[in-house]
């Protein structure tokens, strides 16, 4: 795993994890509150243009830096990785991002 991949096991468990606390769902996790249509481009738009360009952001609805997502996403996510203990390796391989 090289440092631009910045753990995609640790990351969705965090957002998981920090949702849940957010919601006080107890377990039953986050569900989408986008339209499938909308996932589906923003995915789309990562997986065709990588970190390099901009890509989706389903929360503003608009098209935006690949780097400012990930920098909201660490800092959305740093309490459940901190607790976890996973803060420190997830945010240095996503350093070089």
């Amino acid at each position: 795993m090289g440092p631009e991949t910045c753990h995609p096991r640790r990351l969705p468990r965090a957002l998981n994890l920090r949702r849940r606390r957010q919601n006080g769902d107890g377990g039953v996790g986050y569900q989408a509150a986008h339209p499938p249509g909308v996932l589906h481009a923003a995915h789309w738009c990562a997986s065709r243009y990588g970190l390099d360009a901009g890509i989706l952001d389903v929360e503003a609805r608009c098209i935006i830096q690949a780097r400012e997502i990930v920098k909201s996403l660490l800092g959305f996510t740093r309490p459940a990785l901190e607790d976890a203990g996973d803060w420190e390796e997830v945010s240095r391989s996503c350093v070089t991002l």
